[in-house]
């Protein structure tokens, strides 16, 4: 089936779209960052899913923000039909480890994101300082997405260690700036996750690897590569928003053109999956 499944659901006003990750903030971002300079806040944010037809949206905190998770967990109390938190974690944090001891979902928390996206960091996860932390999430039964550069290896090994902990690979596993070839060449990489079934991926920032005009059907024919490799329980559509060159309905209308091979597929890929995997009943 083509992209009929998805005019058809959201012709009926039967797609409830979620969005996989959108940072929310009050802050002039820090300049140089390739996110967009204003605030987005929770407020903005709503009317800008109203006109691009997404109901729900997980908010992470930017790494740029000063004022922790209390934003949106804030905008999560506020707007429960709409938001969900995954929260940011700061490994220099002297409350890291008890947070992950003692959490509890409650104030619209869904699990936690990780960034291991330096050199610095990404040689912390490959030298073992963070084994600690995969044990505890497991028990907890905390989601954790996780932003790991070039390492695959580790994230496989620690999935296969800890079989009932579920990891989200963020943004394909793509570092910034990647197109063309090198796309192609990280969705080769992506793909040896495939087999691991407690990793999903969140299939975000979409436009931002294409090399082509909208719709960008280069990224979309390797967005059909992945769901075929990690069913689409485990591939979750998102924006990350505020790092886009196009507008919110763009970036959802570009979706339509993804070669579905039915109506439950759409409906897993662009929201219902996401929501399963972190246990968010609305």
């Amino acid at each position: 089936m083509t992209s009929n499944a998805f005019l058809k659901l959201a012709a009926e006003g039967d797609l409830a779209i979620t969005d996989a990750q959108v940072h929310v903030w009050e802050r002039v971002a820090i300049p140089g960052r390739e996110h967009r300079t204003p605030p987005l806040t929770a407020h903005e944010l709503l009317l800008e899913m109203a006109r691009a037809g997404v109901r729900r949206a997980i908010l992470i905190p930017p790494s740029w923000s000063g004022d922790g998770n209390q934003l949106v967990v804030r905008a999560a109390e506020q707007q429960p039909e709409s938001f969900g938190v995954i929260g940011r974690l700061a490994f220099e944090d002297p409350a890291f480890r008890t947070t992950l001891e003692q959490w509890s979902r409650q104030n619209g928390m869904l699990g936690f994101r990780l960034l291991f996206n330096t050199p610095e960091l990404v040689e912390t996860l490959r030298g073992g300082t963070m084994d600690w932390v995969w044990p505890v999430a497991e028990k907890n039964q905390i989601p954790l997405m996780v932003l790991a550069h070039g390492s695959n290896d580790v994230l496989m090994r620690i999935a296969a260690r800890h079989p009932r902990l579920r990891l989200v690979i963020d943004h394909l596993g793509m570092t910034r700036g990647v197109g063309g070839a090198e796309f192609k060449e990280g969705i080769e990489r992506l793909l040896t996750l495939a087999s691991a079934p407690n990793i999903a991926v969140k299939a975000t920032a979409l436009p931002l690897y294409s090399d082509g005009a909208y719709p960008h059907l280069d990224v979309l024919a390797q967005i059909r590569r992945v769901i075929d490799s990690f069913s689409p329980q485990r591939v979750f559509w998102g924006t990350d928003l505020t790092r886009l060159r196009c507008s919110y309905r763009q970036a959802v209308e570009m979706m339509s053109h993804l070669d579905w091979k039915d109506e439950r597929e759409v409906e897993l890929v662009m929201g219902n999956a996401v929501m399963s995997w972190l246990d968010w009943n609305v």
